[in-house]
């Protein structure tokens, strides 16, 4: 390993300013709360492997508290070297304009969580 991808991981190991772990389901409660539309999980949060069939930014099912549960069960015994990382990828909705859609950091940001 390079010294500069060895200073890069101990930055990132130790010296991160915050990091912080979060479930499929308070992501999706912060989707809602803001107004936005969930659109993808990656990997799915149905555990259904559709992402070869679809384009990233197509709507999926946003599942159910059970298909979350079992998703991050896998996640967790399954382990890897990044954690439970997932990726939460939502949208506002399509009549944003006439509703109380809120302006928030998650419209323009992709939300990474570990379970």
């Amino acid at each position: 390993m390079s010294s500069e991808k060895r200073r890069a991981w101990f930055a990132d190991q130790y010296q991160h300013p915050h990091e912080s772990k979060h479930t499929i389901g308070e992501v999706l409660r912060w989707f809602s709360e803001s107004g936005l539309k969930f659109v993808r999980g990656v990997p799915s949060v149905t555990d259904e492997d559709d992402f070869g069939a679809a384009n990233l930014f197509t709507e999926t099912s946003q599942g159910s508290s059970w298909n979350h549960f079992c998703v991050q069960g896998k996640q967790i015994v399954a382990g890897s070297r990044e954690g439970g990382f997932f990726i939460m990828i939502g949208k506002l909705p399509d009549d944003s304009r006439k509703s109380d859609a809120k302006e928030s950091g998650l419209v323009k940001t992709l939300v990474d969580a570990r379970i």
